[in-house]
């Protein structure tokens, strides 16, 4: 408990994780299906989640969602397969770049 209030209050700390995965928001992603650029760009709760930074979706005009995920290559497989197997279709995962902040 004495390491969390060193990083400061709980809405300090929510509001710094939230300025993190912000970072990592692109202002777009492009459908893997038909390549037409998607711009509303939801993200996804990855709470809990180890090796991964952020992931994103997007529903395109063509009907098929799309997803980003910045992490671990390890980890950004493992949700892969974990939503390919809840929706019952292949998901198709794609490389985002860490924003280069200083940040390690």
């Amino acid at each position: 408990m004495g390491q969390a209030k060193q990083r400061g209050t709980k809405e300090q700390r929510e509001a710094q994780a939230k300025a993190k995965i912000e970072a990592f928001k692109p202002a777009s992603i492009v459908c893997n299906h038909c390549k037409a650029e998607i711009t509303e760009v939801h993200t996804m709760d990855m709470r809990g989640m180890r090796g991964l930074d952020a992931a994103f979706a997007g529903m395109c005009s063509c009907g098929h969602t799309t997803w980003a995920i910045a992490g671990d290559r390890e980890a950004a497989a493992g949700l892969a397969a974990s939503m390919e197997e809840t929706i019952g279709q292949e998901v198709m995962v794609g490389a985002m770049p860490r924003p280069n902040n200083g940040d390690k």
